[in-house]
């Protein structure tokens, strides 16, 4: 009953089934973009999925929730978003493997808070075969996660391009 009320609107928005053991490597390239495209439309298939699984409702009812459930899926949608962004990053082949690839979209949302804790989440590495890999290797701590996160635009932009393609 979860499954259904999370990804009913992601079938309906995306065409595509989603189910228990779906996980972000799952998700087609087209429907991967329009995740990782920042704007309404994203936010709205994420809080629709989370609210879904949450048994919260659909996303038309987030702003008349209280702030404490509102805080929750902003959260658990910042995490699903940077872990969509990656997986899109890591099929252009600019990062390495990410360690969110093990869990179902499912327990990402059941268990954001654990996963992040358990696994140490953190933003994936620059592939050696990236042109700006020495740069980025000459940078030290949180200076390589804010160069992975400056990416982001310029990878969707290559995303896209690459879909055109």
């Amino acid at each position: 009953m979860i499954v259904q009320k999370g990804f009913t609107p992601w079938y309906k928005r995306f065409g595509e089934q989603y189910g228990e053991q779906t996980t972000i490597v799952d998700i087609s390239d087209k429907t991967l973009f329009s995740l990782a495209s920042p704007g309404d439309e994203s936010t709205t298939a994420f809080y629709d999925m989370i609210m879904g699984i949450l048994d919260l409702g659909r996303a038309a009812k987030f702003y008349y929730m209280e702030s404490s459930d509102q805080l929750k899926i902003i959260d658990i949608h910042l995490f699903l978003a940077d872990n969509v962004r990656f997986e899109l990053m890591h099929r252009l082949e600019w990062v390495e493997k990410i360690s969110y690839e093990k869990f179902s979209l499912l327990e990402m949302v059941q268990s954001c808070d654990k996963i992040r804790k358990q696994n140490k989440w953190k933003v994936p590495i620059l592939s050696k075969s990236h042109h700006d890999y020495a740069l980025y290797n000459a940078l030290v701590g949180g200076d390589k996660e804010a160069f992975i996160r400056l990416m982001l635009p310029d990878a969707i932009s290559a995303f896209k391009e690459r879909l055109k393609a």
